[in-house]
């Protein structure tokens, strides 16, 4: 691949990390990147690797180990004596290293959602470092990391050539870790010899994770660093390793996986607000990653999750920034100077190697290696317009799917000279965020999308949970609590139906109407023998229980959480319609917000109506701007073609017998070119840029109605 990049033309290629988009000054693509299209030598190597497959094309029954996240952090309350203790003497010291956000969230217990880390790893390369969604790639970067934890993004390089002479302290290493609190956490003053092993366990259990779940020597150095106050840049260290713990999930099976799978866990629900626990509030919090390790973690199985990702066609601009109040809000690094703007960013933007490990060759554990970050391949998360990336190259692994392992300190230095230099050219420009995709992106990405997605959700569930597994656990009886939790009681499908039956109408000519989700509960409240209902029910609200109205509350807040275009899919819609009026029931409702929950009601078909009008629109128009790129490349072509024979016959011989053939050839080709072009001009007044922002403002229009009622009802 890398050999095939290098033998391109310079014309095809935009080497430079910002790429104006448009005529406007202040809007860009982000770099590297390819001028138009993408060049058909290189499909065998990308977006997958050759020879590289997603988990969901592979996963087997039996996937789901019950060690999988053995490493998974959790906050002990000796732990928690020990951060307060030690936070008294060295706070200021972790505030320098820029560690104490990290530090604090280390105290929260983050539930562990595993459906929805499996389902997500199900979409993710190897070869890229990237999930693959219907919509584009996306993945956590150095940005992420910092937003969610407070770590400093740029600073001094972390390597196993750390400058940093070893010191021996601590006692019993390699020992459990509630043993080692009890050995090194003192009762008199706090002493350097404590202050190292607390931080060398922090780094072990609740930064990177290690699998064997045991307090290490190898990050002995990375805690001197820190317990000195050293400026060191953690953020791209942990993202290396939570990329290696990816990769290992995927490539190894899910048995006692370690990696920083908790900072995963944060993204998913940064990008996707609907798995965000509740409340999410980021007021008063240190960092975005301590507000959603307050909420309660949202019941949803792995079929939901799986069914979600593999379906999710597209997602509102906003959602790729997702840091409120301010996009560009990283915690406590907000710089005044320039340099210190280019610092950060060069480490958020620049395609490069990421060290990963501290341990030299033969070590057992945390071999030293390099993961590759390639930033392009997800603009978006920046802000910026995404075209079709460059692929990751020029990257120490040996080729996308093997793992470089350092012997000696000569690759780990070439990694970080390579940045210092590509540091030194980069200047951060001012940029209005704009997160959309261009149109030849959109084309590309969708072939690929239907090109390797041959099966439906349901198809790859049936397999991957398998048949044999379901019988074995029926049998057994072992459904899990969170199943029994998400299962409607018979009662509550009874008034829910008495409810939707007397007071919901059907709407016309909306799909999935609240007529279609009455027929659903009738069907199963009949498949679960419940007894008809009396026909003379004349008021089925007095009859809501307290249950029924706090399951219809829970449900409208959940969907209320969700983009638009997720809650106008059929299942939700229905849902969403048949719930509202029994929430606005509810007796400790003030009038304003019952007033609220009605109004919504009756705006809902015109909302549905707007925003599928909005994305028909959007659609028609990218499939002309798709025709246009065709032609464009058409026309490009034939006047080459057409001005190398025009030169040609500059030179050429009048007295060459075949002149007049090749005269003729010249004039078709003309002729040919300006059909092309009259074409162009007619696909160009078809599909006007104006058309896509009509469609935009369209859509804009009902997601703030959304926004608005969001605010109103769950505020």
């Amino acid at each position: 691949m890398e050999q095939i990049i290098k033998e391109f033309s310079n014309d095809i290629l935009l080497p430079e990390v910002f790429v104006p988009y448009s005529t406007s000054s202040s809007e860009f693509m982000l770099g590297p990147c390819f001028k138009d299209g993408f060049p058909s030598e290189l499909e065998s190597f990308y977006p997958l690797a050759e020879g590289e497959k997603l988990l969901l094309h592979t996963l087997q029954p039996g996937w789901q180990e019950k060690n999988t996240w053995n490493s998974w952090p959790t906050a002990t309350e000796g732990w928690i004596r020990w951060v307060d203790r030690m936070e008294r003497v060295k706070g200021e010291t972790w505030r320098t290293a820029d560690i104490y956000d990290t530090i604090q969230l280390s105290k929260f217990n983050i539930q562990c959602d595993r459906n929805l880390l499996y389902a997500a790893l199900c979409f993710w390369s190897t070869s890229g470092n990237a999930f693959h969604f219907n919509f584009g790639m996306m993945s956590p970067t150095v940005f992420d990391i910092s937003a969610l934890t407070g770590i400093r993004p740029h600073g001094e390089a972390i390597s196993s050539v750390l400058d940093i002479q070893r010191q021996k302290w601590g006692k019993s290493k390699k020992t459990s870790y509630e043993k080692f609190i009890k050995l090194n956490m003192q009762r008199e003053d706090v002493t350097e010899e404590e202050h190292l092993a607390f931080l060398n366990m922090w780094l072990c259990k609740f930064v990177f994770c290690i699998g064997s779940r045991i307090v290490a020597e190898e990050y002995d150095r990375l805690a001197i660093a820190l317990a000195s106050g050293r400026k060191v840049a953690l953020a791209p260290f942990i993202l290396s390793h939570l990329y290696r713990g990816c990769r290992s999930v995927v490539t190894r099976g899910f048995s006692n996986a370690g990696g920083p799978f908790w900072i995963l866990q944060l993204w998913l629900q940064s990008y996707f607000p609907q798995y965000r626990p509740l409340p999410y509030d980021t007021k008063n919090c240190m960092t975005f990653g301590i507000a959603l390790a307050q909420g309660n973690l949202k019941q949803n199985s792995f079929r939901e999750c799986f069914t979600f990702f593999y379906s999710c066609s597209s997602v509102s601009p906003s959602q790729f920034i997702p840091y409120s109040p301010g996009w560009l809000q990283l915690a406590e690094h907000i710089p005044s100077s320039k340099a210190a703007l280019d610092a950060i960013w060069s480490s958020f933007l620049i395609p490069r190697d990421l060290q990963y490990g501290l341990a030299l060759g033969n070590s057992s554990v945390g071999k030293a290696g390099v993961e590759y970050y390639s930033p392009n391949q997800f603009a978006r998360q920046f802000g910026l317009t995404q075209t079709v990336p460059l692929p990751p190259h020029r990257s120490l692994n040996a080729s996308p799917l093997e793992r470089v392992v350092f012997n000696s300190e000569s690759g780990i230095r070439e990694v970080d000279t390579k940045f210092d230099q590509l540091k030194r050219n980069f200047s951060l420009v001012e940029f209005r965020p704009n997160p959309i995709c261009t149109p030849s992106f959109e084309s590309w990405w969708s072939t690929y999308i239907s090109r390797t997605r041959t099966e439906s959700a349901e198809q790859i569930l049936n397999r991957i949970i398998g048949e044999e597994e379901i019988k074995k656990r029926r049998n057994k009886g072992s459904i899990s609590q969170q199943e029994k939790d998400s299962r409607p009681s018979k009662n509550s499908k009874r008034e829910l139906v008495s409810g939707s039956k007397n007071d919901i109408g059907h709407s016309p000519g909306v799909p999935g109407s609240s007529h279609s989700y009455v027929n659903r509960y009738e069907k199963s409240v009949a498949d679960e023998d419940v007894a008809p209902l009396s026909s003379d029910v004349k008021s089925p609200a007095a009859q809501y229980s307290a249950e029924v109205l706090e399951k219809a509350k829970t449900e409208v807040q959940k969907l209320l959480m969700m983009p638009l275009e997720q809650v106008l899919l059929p299942d939700n819609y229905s849902y969403l319609e048949a719930a509202l009026p029994i929430y606005a029931e509810s007796p400790d409702l003030s009038i304003e917000k019952t007033r609220n929950l009605e109004e919504l009601r009756r705006n809902l078909p015109s909302l549905l109506a707007n925003f599928q009008e909005a994305k028909k629109q959007k659609e028609e128009y990218y499939k002309g701007s798709a025709r246009k790129v065709m032609l464009v490349d058409d026309i490009i072509r034939k006047q080459e073609l057409h001005t190398g024979i025009k030169d040609f016959l500059v030179g050429i011989d009048a007295s060459i017998q075949n002149l007049k053939e090749i005269e003729a050839q010249q004039m078709n080709l003309a002729t040919e070119i300006s059909h092309l072009e009259a074409k162009l001009e007619e696909l160009r007044a078809a599909f006007p840029d104006s058309k896509k922002d009509a469609a935009d403002s369209l859509a804009t229009q009902a997601e703030l109605s959304w926004a608005d009622y969001k605010h109103k009802i769950c505020v």
